[in-house]
């Protein structure tokens, strides 16, 4: 912030001003005039002829810090702080957000879970109106991976792709699609038309009814390690020949 200076007649009263200047997570409370340690609110009345030093009067803006601050703890990391102006909401982000430590910061396996405070758990999205200090530990959970199985099709031609191994939260939900209606979208397989997809290890078929074959996607519940092979309709047509009235 540059100074200001103005010129002002000493033998009039002056009106201290509102300040104009800004100062993040502060909050302007008052005017300190010259070498004085108590300031004096805006709108206050001063006679200038009273206040004269070396020929000039200063006015140095006094400032409150006006934030909680929250300070949010990773282990193998620096914590970080971040000011929340008092009486203004913060949105939780995940331990990955660039506002924190980034996405290369978490540890292998795992996957950002929740924010503890004490007993009480914070997660992504989650508002608070702090009215204090407060600290906050990221807790990571064991990651689950879904992947996909194309049953000697091929993944999609599109890089566009839902079909790719990926690791999601224990009891979370994953949208798994079963329809494609652009085709490069969809895996391939000579002969075949895609139908959907099966649990491995369930054997649950996603959709539950394969005529379906227009339910363009399914909620699934990932509790553990899974793996979606992919189910196929036969396309094409069936040539017998016969020899002598015999195949």
């Amino acid at each position: 912030m540059d100074d200001v200076i103005l010129s002002q007649d000493a033998t009039e009263t002056y009106v201290l001003p509102e300040c104009g200047f800004v100062y993040n997570n502060y909050k302007f409370v008052g005017w300190k005039i010259n070498d004085e340690t108590t300031p004096l609110v805006a709108g206050t009345d001063i006679t200038l002829v009273e206040k004269v030093q070396n020929g000039g009067i200063t006015l140095t803006a006094a400032w409150e810090y006006d934030a909680w601050d929250l300070t949010f703890k990773m282990e193998g990391q620096e914590d970080k702080v971040i000011p929340v102006v008092k009486g203004t909401n913060y949105t939780f982000v995940e331990s990955t957000d660039s506002k924190l430590w980034g996405s290369s910061s978490t540890p292998q396996g795992k996957l950002f879970g929740h924010w503890l405070n004490g007993e009480t758990q914070y997660n992504k999205n989650d508002k608070l109106t702090p009215t204090e200090n407060m600290i906050f530990t990221a807790v990571f959970v064991d990651a689950c991976t879904v992947s996909f199985d194309f049953d000697g099709g091929a993944a999609p031609t599109s890089s566009y792709t839902t079909f790719k191994t990926t690791t999601v939260l224990p009891n979370s939900e994953f949208t798994l699609r079963t329809h494609e209606y652009t085709a490069s979208y969809a895996p391939t397989k000579a002969n075949y038309i895609f139908a959907g997809w099966e649990n491995v290890k369930t054997g649950e078929k996603y959709p539950a009814d394969l005529s379906s074959q227009y339910q363009q996607s399914v909620k699934v519940v990932i509790t553990e390690d899974t793996t979606f092979r992919a189910i196929w309709k036969f396309d094409g047509f069936t040539i017998t020949f016969m020899v002598n009235d015999e195949v």
